[in-house]
């Protein structure tokens, strides 16, 4: 008989842990998970990759606060033996349609950049190995595991490339694009740095320009009572920009402000938070709100004044932000988190990362239910694309 098979959609019932040698898989809540915080935290400076989105903070207050984060489960591995050490966390989450062979998922949002699990370091194979048995044994519905926005040629792609190499499992890319980022090694030379003649005229000829009209000044916050007064100015900024006209300005909906405030809070109280300023005369005009994870530090809102807009001010604070964080030398990998094409940030930044969605199946038997599921999730992207371009332009924003 058979391990009994988990609903996702109903989160019935309760499943059982997966065993293999050495390592067992098994399912929490984000309210069971609660408890795991210090664990957590020990996991993200041992993982193959940093990702901050997966952090304890923000992925708890965000099921505390967003609907994005709705039937939110954390798959966690850990040690057979008895210090139970964690060795691998996955969020995950079940399809919001009710649909027969509705696929799981990694966690992904609007509010998310990085969909990469936290992995042990030093026993990847055997985490990724337990947690796909488990998806297998207990996903009732589905044939498939969706990784989304993962490192398309980083040390968790890598490894999940080994794991279903020798499990025999189909693997599908579904997309993939290159997204800005600058791998920082102390010199503004050698990291690919806004490298164009032009570009850096123009950034110049803007500072110049801002500088007549008062004096201009950039700070990095990290301490946690700056991080609380700065980040309430970037709401009010964010709320007075185009994402206010449109709604969208994280302050505008209850749910979106207390998870941004809550998150930042906590996240301050251990550095994994810090705010780039760019003022004039002591007033703001630009900010950006950076999450940091050991030392991969990622850039994740930024708003600016639309009154200073003939002088680039975005490009301004990024540029500070940029040369500051090259002399204090602790974050070595900068990752924008700025979807592809991003005319900003690419010309200044010339470094670029691989980011990819894959598909894997659990079964290496059956391959027909996952090729059906294959070309469902991509007729499902394809149809949204569409709808997405049809409804800018009725809106006429692009």
């Amino acid at each position: 008989m058979g391990v009994q098979a988990f609903d996702f959609e109903t989160a019935e019932p309760a499943p059982a842990p997966v065993r293999l040698p050495g390592v067992f898989a098994q399912l929490l809540t984000t309210h069971e998970a609660a408890s795991l915080v210090d664990e957590w935290r020990d996991l993200e400076q041992r993982t193959l990759e940093a990702n901050a989105f997966y952090s304890p903070e923000f992925v708890l207050s965000a099921a505390n606060h967003l609907s994005e984060a709705a039937r939110l489960y954390l798959i966690v591995v850990r040690a057979d033996d008895p210090q139970r050490t964690l060795l691998g966390l996955f969020p995950v989450q079940a399809s919001r349609l009710s649909l027969p062979g509705a696929m799981l998922r990694g966690w992904a949002n609007p509010y998310t950049g990085l969909g990469i699990p936290l992995v042990d370091l030093q026993r990847s194979d055997e985490v990724i190995r337990a947690f796909l048995q488990f998806v297998g044994d207990h996903n009732r519905s589905s044939s498939g595991f969706l990784f989304p926005g993962i490192s398309a040629n980083g040390a968790f792609s890598a490894a999940l490339d080994r794991v279903t190499s020798s499990l025999h499992l189909p693997v599908a890319q579904i997309s993939q694009h290159q997204r800005a980022a600058l791998q920082l090694d102390g010199s503004i030379s050698g990291i690919g740095y806004c490298k164009n003649k032009h570009r850096k005229k123009e950034v110049a000829r803007c500072n110049r320009r801002l500088a007549e009209k008062g004096a201009v000044s950039f700070r990095i916050i990290d301490d946690y009572q700056g991080i609380r007064a700065g980040l309430e100015q970037f709401l009010v900024l964010e709320a007075r920009s185009w994402k206010g006209k449109r709604g969208t300005a994280l302050v505008q909906a209850p749910g979106r402000a207390n998870f941004t405030r809550i998150m930042s809070w906590q996240l301050a109280s251990r550095g994994g938070m810090r705010i780039a300023a760019l003022e004039l005369d002591g007033t703001l005009i630009a900010n950006v709100l950076i999450l940091v994870s050991g030392n991969r530090a990622f850039l994740w809102k930024i708003a600016y004044d639309e009154d200073y807009a003939s002088y680039s001010p975005g490009t301004l604070v990024i540029d500070e932000l940029t040369r500051a964080l090259i002399a204090k030398g602790d974050i070595r990998l900068l990752d924008s988190c700025a979807n592809a094409g991003h005319r900003m940030i690419e010309s200044l930044w010339e470094g670029r990362i691989a980011i990819c969605d894959l598909m894997v199946g659990t079964s290496a038997t059956n391959l027909l239910p996952f090729r059906k599921m294959l070309a469902r999730e991509q007729f499902r992207r394809s149809l949204r694309a569409r709808i997405k371009a049809l409804y800018r332009r009725l809106r006429g924003w692009s």
